[in-house]
């Protein structure tokens, strides 16, 4: 387990679901030549979440086996800290505030003391940072075992760069730093922002090994598979075990990290939905890709629907802009084309657009009454895996077949009219062409201006009576003129 996940320790629960234990690996060649050391917890170096990143240095540089639990204010553990994790840039930034504190003490640098250092507190931080990284690679699981001396040696002079920073007084206030794994980030819809990780791993071996691992730590973590590495560390299947202890194992396919969604859909496709795998460069952190996290995920959906609501209001809007007030339903008559249903308004677009827009508007109802409720869970019936790639080019075909169509003033004015009316005129409104409403039109004067064909008068007092400031704040503009 730590060898296939490049750990250098684990904690170990027991059956009560505590850690009571910690595993470690050799990190240098004076280490007693056994595969794993289990320790007590009293073998290791113990911190407070809330203690100081200097407290957390001295702390695991002295212990013997250089791991630091970090417990809350139960005593129980939260997090381990290793070699790597205090190799991380911000302990850098972190030095040179305290060097530059040191300084600002009045602190006189001992040059018999400390040895043949120099004296400016930012190349000094940046000495003590870069001797802690030299350690971390040291101990890299992917190098050889160091020499036990080099390792030591190593250690004693990190810790004798670090001697001055103990005469610092306590009262300089909230540190305001703290000690967590680096976070990169990624374009978005690519692999590395996609793949599920870290994804645990087991290194090949007989089946009763392998067997072994997967229950003490996949279902541990309730994981539902592991990914198997062959004797070279390439990752090669996934492993799950079923019911009556049958070993499941699937082929994985790796793809770069750069991989945009739609290009791991259609490969995912192309694999009869077998999961794929990335590797972080900057980290060597492995990813699975399933059909599940490229569908599923948070914002995928959301997003397509917001693009065919884009292109609904699009086809509004053109309509409109072609004359269209009004558009004829069945049974309702006609009906305001801001409110009409899509449907009706895809039936009057240029043919060649009609079937592809009546496609999308089928999908769309599809996403948003079976899908959406699925987003962020893992639970895609098999039906639910197809018609992406269908469906994004239905949108792609029809926003470049629409075009860009601008927001209209009108257009928006009326719309909001409508809502007001609606809401505020025990819902007459101007939804039904029989309303009287024939035209639509702003004057120079940031007004409003209707034409009836009936029921001037009525509809002339009503909109009167519409106060300014509700007028402005419905419709953006100034006034009503029905002449």
């Amino acid at each position: 387990m730590l060898k296939a996940q490049s750990f250098d320790s684990i904690p170990l629960r027991n059956s009560e679901g505590n850690v009571r234990r910690i595993a470690r690996r050799r990190l240098h060649k004076g280490d007693l030549k056994k595969h794993v050391f289990i320790l007590s917890m009293d073998e290791c170096a113990k911190i407070s979440k809330n203690s100081s990143i200097l407290s957390a240095l001295f702390a695991i540089l002295s212990n013997e086996h250089h791991i630091l639990l970090v417990v809350d204010e139960n005593d129980k553990l939260e997090a381990l800290v290793t070699l790597n994790l205090i190799a991380q840039p911000l302990v850098l930034d972190y030095l040179r505030l305290k060097f530059a504190q040191l300084e600002e003490s009045g602190w006189q640098w001992n040059r018999e003391f400390l040895g043949e250092v120099t004296c400016n507190h930012l190349t000094y931080a940046k000495e003590v940072y870069e001797s802690i990284v030299r350690l971390a690679e040291m101990v890299d699981d992917n190098k050889p075992l160091p020499h036990d001396i080099d390792f030591s040696k190593q250690i004693v002079r990190i810790l004798l760069l670090l001697q001055p920073l103990k005469n610092i007084n306590d009262d300089i206030g909230e540190e305001r730093f703290w000690l967590e794994p680096k976070v990169n980030t990624y374009p978005e819809d690519t692999a590395l922002t996609l793949m599920t990780k870290p994804a645990a791993a087991l290194i090949d071996d007989n089946e009763e090994v392998m067997r072994t691992v997967f229950r003490i730590f996949a279902q541990e973590n309730d994981w539902d598979y592991m990914v198997v590495r062959d004797k070279n560390h390439e990752p090669k299947q996934l492993l799950s075990i079923e019911s009556q202890e049958h070993m499941s194992y699937q082929n994985i396919k790796r793809v770069k990290p750069l991989t945009h969604r739609l290009n791991m859909i259609q490969s995912l496709i192309d694999r009869d939905f077998r999961p794929l795998f990335c590797i972080d460069e900057q980290t060597n952190e492995l990813g699975i890709i399933s059909i599940e996290e490229l569908i599923l995920d948070d914002g995928f959906i959301p997003k397509i629907l917001e693009r065919i609501s884009k292109v609904e209001e699009n086809t509004r809007l053109r309509s409109f802009l072609e004359g269209n007030l009004y558009i004829r339903e069945g049974k309702y008559g006609a009906l305001l084309v801001a409110k009409a249903n899509w449907i009706n308004i895809i039936a009057k677009q240029p043919e060649e657009i009609r079937e592809p827009l009546d496609s999308l508007r089928e999908w769309r109802n599809l996403l948003a009454h079976s899908y959406l409720a699925l987003v962020g869970t893992r639970n895609l019936p098999v039906w639910m895996r197809y018609g992406f790639l269908e469906g994004i080019n239905n949108i792609e075909t029809c926003e470049e077949a629409l075009g860009e169509v601008e927001k209209d003033q009108v257009y928006t004015a009326l719309f909001g009219l409508n809502e007001y009316l609606k809401r505020y005129n025990n819902g007459n409104d101007f939804l039904r062409k029989s309303c009287g409403l024939t035209d639509a039109s702003v004057g120079d004067e940031n007004n409003l201006i209707l034409q009836f064909a009936e029921a001037k008068k009525k509809w002339k007092k009503i909109l009167q009576n519409i106060p300014p400031a509700e007028l402005s704040k419905w419709t953006g503009l100034s006034r009503i003129d029905v002449p």
